[in-house]
């Protein structure tokens, strides 16, 4: 499995737990920063990060994408304000 549906998956499981509808999308690099006017937030590495240079989008950066309590500490609290707004 990749680590781009692996993030993916745990992405929608954090979200649904916490009962917050999203769309979620895996990309590569180039196709996540072409998409940025699109997203409400993004998702990746620390590693990838870097890359998708200046946004106004959130960019939530995650260290083990198997780490739920990571996830749910990171993604939970931006997705709750971006449905509530």
């Amino acid at each position: 499995m990749g680590s781009g549906l692996l993030l993916r998956m745990q992405v929608e499981k954090v979200l649904k737990e916490a009962n917050i509808p999203a769309q979620v999308e895996v990309m590569d690099i180039s196709s996540a920063r072409g998409s940025l006017l699109q997203a409400d937030m993004v998702v990746t590495s620390s590693e990838l990060a870097p890359q998708l240079g200046e946004t106004k989008v959130p960019i939530i950066t995650i260290h083990n994408f198997v780490d739920l309590n990571e996830m749910r500490a990171k993604v939970v609290p931006v997705a709750q304000s971006l449905h509530k707004g």
